[in-house]
């Protein structure tokens, strides 16, 4: 009696793992994103802000040409040596050597990175990554000659 208990059990066992259904393919919606609930501003609000580049304004020139000043300079000039993360705004004045210029930043290698570019007068607001000794140079967009540098000067706060 057990033995046929025993054996209709593993019959039963046997037909049900033999009736189970093979799972439904993939398709490629079921592989698609799933879209996303929430709204844009939501989203907007989540995500930081990537700050804006602002071209700079015929007035902004017009101020650049009336300080009086030529070259290549920054504002503030030079940064405290124990701090960190600064920013400053570069301006240059460069009319009759170039047509367009483009600004670089020179690092401790030698290497040159492009941060920025804009016309014979004009100015370009860095990031928050500034440092005391950060150089950088104003390149002719035509020819590449340098025709401005400009080094971050360090001071005791």
């Amino acid at each position: 009696m057990r033995n046929s208990l025993l054996i209709g059990a593993c019959l039963a066992a046997a037909l049900c793992a033999c009736s189970k259904q093979d799972p439904a393919p993939v398709t490629e919606e079921a592989r698609a994103p799933v879209a996303s609930t929430a709204s844009a501003a939501d989203t907007a609000q989540q995500a930081p802000a990537r700050q804006q580049r602002k071209p700079v304004t015929a007035q902004e020139i017009d101020q650049i040409r009336a300080s009086g000043r030529s070259g290549f300079w920054s504002e503030p000039d030079a940064f405290c040596t124990d701090a960190t993360r600064q920013q400053a705004t570069l301006f240059w004045n460069i009319e009759g050597n170039a047509k367009g210029v483009t600004v670089v930043l020179l690092d401790k290698a030698g290497k040159e990175r492009r941060i920025g570019q804009g016309g014979p007068v004009g100015r370009k607001t860095t990031g928050r990554w500034l440092k005391a000794g950060s150089t950088f140079l104003l390149r002719d967009k035509d020819s590449k000659a340098e025709v401005g540098k400009l080094a971050i000067a360090g001071k005791q706060c």
